[in-house]
């Protein structure tokens, strides 16, 4: 699970670059699920819900073009860090 919250006045500018991530990463290998989601209650903020077949694979997403790109232009969209969690099933 990925959280970004938008700087005040970004929120828009903000959601257009995290849409665009969402078709190359789906491309990628190993990425099974990859769905945006804004939070209801906090239009600020952004969650991406993701699963990914394995570590590896989410590790090179982490590494992927398209991400660097977006952290390029992140610092001027975020209100702070993006909150990044990794999650097991039990």
């Amino acid at each position: 699970v990925a959280i970004f919250k938008a700087r005040n006045g970004a929120e828009l500018k903000l959601r257009e670059a995290l849409q665009k991530l969402v078709s190359p990463t789906k491309a990628e290998t190993g990425c099974i699920e990859y769905i945006l989601h804004l939070d209801t209650a906090e239009p600020s903020v952004f969650v991406f819900y993701e699963i990914w077949a394995s570590q590896a694979d989410f590790d090179a997403h982490t590494n992927a073009g398209h991400l660097a790109e977006f952290s390029n232009v992140a610092s001027a969209l975020l209100a702070e860090p993006p909150s990044i969690r990794c999650l097991g099933r039990v």
